[in-house]
């Protein structure tokens, strides 16, 4: 059975990047293909095409290709974050045009008949978090198409890694911040919020960047926590997660729009097992 995978492609830590690597990394036959360089001619009978994040929208060809596929093939969308809107979410767009948001029609038509079209033909549309799916929701209808709450998804390695860290006998020092990978991603972190909150909690803290996931994971491991509190929506930030299931504790606002929802406030125990189910749901309802 042949898969296609488009989406954009971005960094290789990005979170979008990572649940999609954990989601498929059971799939033998999967064609993956970036969003710029889709056309018709690279999908040779598909049983199934996955729209990941595809903003990376820069010829007509690639849009043409787009809109055939929505009205005449097998498609599941995963929402990551809000790419019908420009600069991919309300606060971002207001940072940057200077008003709110006013709507799809308003700003870009062609991309919202292009995500109306979606939600009234995908076999299903998956969203990282409720708060997210009321968003798109309030923007774009209610559409055909079933809805679900995905959230961030982990591969069994992933995941036997966070459990092998959280059990181990070991003395944990100081929280930390988690700096973004550029200006703008700092800003969006809300880097200077964290740093702020814990001065002002009196606590021993560091920002830390790292190369990899697995030294970001060790980090966590060692400290007692981890803030973050972003200055946009952000939709499941698997960080919020990791620090948890490597036993760290966290503080976050309500712009982590996971926050709240009754999986990721129950035990670690629980969280792991949740997410360990993610990939046999997003499968049970295709």
């Amino acid at each position: 059975m042949t898969y296609y995978l488009i989406d954009d492609q971005g960094r290789e830590l990005g979170g979008a990047e990572m649940t999609l690597a954990g989601l498929l990394e059971d799939v033998n036959d999967l064609v993956v293909i970036p969003t710029k360089d889709l056309t018709m001619a690279a999908i040779e009978n598909p049983e199934l095409i996955i729209f990941g994040n595809i903003c990376d929208v820069r010829s007509q060809e690639v849009s043409q290709a787009l809109q055939q596929i929505v009205s005449y093939s097998e498609f599941v969308k995963i929402e990551f974050d809000y790419g019908f809107i420009p600069y991919r979410g309300e606060i971002p767009y207001k940072c940057y045009v200077g008003q709110d948001y006013p709507g799809p029609e308003a700003t870009h038509q062609e991309i919202a008949r292009f995500y109306k079209d979606i939600r009234e033909r995908a076999v299903a549309i998956f969203f990282m978090s409720k708060e997210q799916m009321k968003i798109h929701d309030k923007y774009l209808g209610k559409g055909l198409s079933p809805c679900h709450v995905l959230s961030s998804c982990f591969s069994n390695h992933s995941l036997d890694r966070m459990k092998e860290i959280r059990n181990r006998d070991q003395a944990r020092e100081g929280w930390i911040v988690v700096n973004g990978c550029d200006r703008w991603q700092e800003w969006c972190k809300g880097v200077n919020n964290a740093v702020s909150q814990a001065t002002n909690d009196g606590v021993n803290y560091k920002v830390v960047e790292t190369d990899t996931n697995d030294e970001l994971l060790e980090l966590f491991g060692s400290s007692e926590g981890m803030y973050m509190l972003p200055n946009i929506h952000d939709t499941c930030p698997r960080t919020a997660i990791e620090a948890r299931l490597c036993g760290a504790n966290i503080v976050v606002n309500e712009n982590v729009q996971h926050g709240k929802e009754t999986w990721f406030n129950q035990s670690v125990e629980e969280i792991h097992e949740y997410l360990k189910g993610r990939k046999d749901f997003f499968w049970s309802k295709l």
